[in-house]
């Protein structure tokens, strides 16, 4: 999927968001697109699945029925156990088959089936923030997709917590045929990948786009432009 120069603006406040941005989607790997806030990088996945209109051009363009978009802060009833947010999250999907906590549980480390089971049983309400984002998470990386997109998916969340639901992401990047892409503010997150593209977007622009290789290059060598990549995220 290319992206061609794309141009987008809110009405209400007339503040352009994308000026003649151009970009790439790495097929192989995941993509982190970063940026500080207000950036755009929610708008950003809005206009890759189609629920914003825009100016420009999307090329080979996935179809929405082929996206799967995790954003922040979706409400929950508080009374719903692990097993119903199963029901709700991936009973819809057709293509999955029958919900068992024992199939669920086949597709996770033998060392994560204790939590699965724990979680299964637990209210939401009861859950903490840490636990619904690794259980969400977790169920949507079992639908099938073609490209999955995960907005700041480790804010707020202890440090384990977090690992486990990049483990989760990390997983999901090397199946065949599966793109991811990921924001963060936390450039150590990038870590747990052995491979990524990463996207830096400033003032409507593609700042940098690069290979993991090529940013760790940056910070070794050229100091002073790795400064200002970094520098955005605030």
């Amino acid at each position: 999927m290319k992206i061609k120069i794309l141009d987008f603006q809110y009405e209400k406040n007339g503040r352009k968001i994308f000026d003649q941005l151009n970009w790439e989607l790495d097929p192989e790997k995941v993509h982190f697109i970063l940026g500080g806030n207000g950036v755009g990088k929610t708008t950003f996945y809005e206009i890759i699945t189609g629920l914003l209109d825009y100016e420009g051009i999307i090329e080979n363009q996935i179809n929405s029925k082929d996206i799967l978009l995790q954003l922040q802060g979706v409400p929950m009833l508080p009374t719903m156990k692990g097993k119903d947010l199963a029901d709700l999250l991936i009973g819809s999907d057709n293509g999955f088959g029958e919900i068992t906590l024992e199939r669920i549980q086949a597709y996770l480390p033998l060392n994560s089936h204790e939590k699965l089971a724990y979680l299964w049983d637990s209210t939401y309400g009861n859950m903490s923030v840490g636990e619904r984002r690794w259980l969400s998470i977790y169920l949507f990386s079992l639908l099938d997709r073609e490209l999955y997109i995960f907005d700041e998916p480790t804010a707020g969340l202890d440090v384990q917590s977090a690992k486990e639901i990049l483990k989760i992401i990390e997983n999901l990047s090397t199946k065949k045929g599966k793109k991811v892409l990921l924001t963060t503010h936390q450039l150590t997150e990038m870590d747990y990948f052995n491979d990524y593209t990463v996207t830096f977007l400033h003032k409507g622009k593609n700042y940098f786009t690069g290979s993991k290789s090529e940013f760790e290059a940056i910070k070794r060598t050229a100091p002073s432009e790795y400064e200002a990549l970094t520098n955005f995220l605030n």
